[in-house]
């Protein structure tokens, strides 16, 4: 009697089906490597054309099997149309395999700028600062920058130090077609302030800054023009802004809307701490005059209890308890 003959068990084709599926990624994961070089030496030519040389010393696609990652070591940008040239140690993007839909960007060590006028800054970042960008075919929905330092000196003298940066654009979690727009630094050393600023001195302890855009999208994508997104009375919201400069202890909201000929309109609610450490810098400064004073008092009044100070914008006019304070 013949033995019947065995077919190919199960845990070969197992080992089959797993050499498939590896083959086949890894023919996936090259060619998009391919892909994405194509398109990086595309966007420098199309950058060379209107007038952006970019050079660098080697261009890496790495990441397999996990990730792309795209390295330009030592890339020079230099601008013949506005003068200014950006130098930097290394520029590299990464995009998880499977989601090339969002991009996280690092330009780590330091960066040289050289502007038209021949000044010259150096930006020094943490290590782990990065730019993280979630985009579809319309437009970027989603981008997100974070700096948990960064020192700017110009011309090796030392201008701008800061902490925990963070800056970011988002739909609004229950209006999608609305965005909102969050900065934020713990703390910071600004040397050289401009000169209406001088007086708060060079230490500031906190800023914060969201904003609210209704239809924020709508406009990006171009599906609604700015002129129709100021017919539709469209507003801007401060939901939260804070500062606390020197003796400057300040929080605002506001809700605006600009009208057909770009004039904002709305109210702004102010409200300030430390009236009486906030005179007596502005007076040692020189810069406390009778009618910033009785401002001051009376803002610092309104802010009692937790309050704000309401200051009405329209028809070009600035009104705090329906009296003008000025006009814009």
């Amino acid at each position: 009697m013949s033995k019947k003959k065995k077919g190919l068990g199960l845990p070969v084709w197992l080992g089959l089906l797993v050499i498939l599926v590896i083959g086949g990624y890894s023919g996936y994961w090259f060619w998009m490597s391919g892909e994405i070089r194509k398109g990086a030496l595309d966007w420098i030519e199309d950058q060379r054309k209107a007038g952006v040389d970019i050079t660098y010393d080697n261009m890496e696609i790495s990441g397999f099997p996990y990730r792309f990652e795209l390295k330009l070591e030592a890339p020079v940008a230099v601008s013949s149309a506005d003068g200014w040239r950006l130098e930097s140690e290394r520029v590299q993007l990464a995009a998880q395999s499977y989601n090339l839909y969002h991009v996280i960007a690092q330009m780590p060590g330091k960066s040289d700028i050289t502007l038209a006028d021949g000044r010259q800054f150096s930006l020094v970042p943490a290590e782990k600062s990065a730019l993280s960008v979630r985009y579809d075919s319309e437009t970027v929905r989603d981008l997100r920058i974070e700096l948990p330092s960064l020192t700017i000196a110009e011309n090796n003298m030392r201008v701008l130090e800061l902490n925990n940066l963070m800056f970011g654009i988002r739909p609004m979690p229950d209006a999608p077609t609305s965005g909102q727009l969050a900065f934020s630094i713990d703390d910071f050393t600004l040397e050289r302030a401009p000169d209406d600023l001088t007086w708060l001195g060079p230490d500031g302890e906190e800023l914060v800054i969201w904003i609210e855009i209704e239809n924020l999208y709508p406009l990006l994508t171009e599906d609604l023009s700015f002129t129709e997104w100021r017919i539709d009375e469209n507003q801007i919201h401060l939901r939260r802004g804070e500062v606390n400069w020197g003796q400057l202890d300040l929080a605002a909201r506001a809700s605006i809307k600009l009208s057909r000929d770009n004039q904002p309109n709305g109210t702004i609610g102010i409200h300030l701490e430390n009236v009486d450490a906030l005179r007596e810098q502005l007076e040692a400064a020189g810069r406390l005059d009778q009618e910033t004073n009785q401002l001051i008092g009376t803002i610092g009044l309104m802010s009692r209890n937790n309050n704000f100070a309401t200051v009405e914008l329209r028809d070009r006019g600035i009104y705090l308890l329906g009296n003008k304070l000025g006009e814009y």
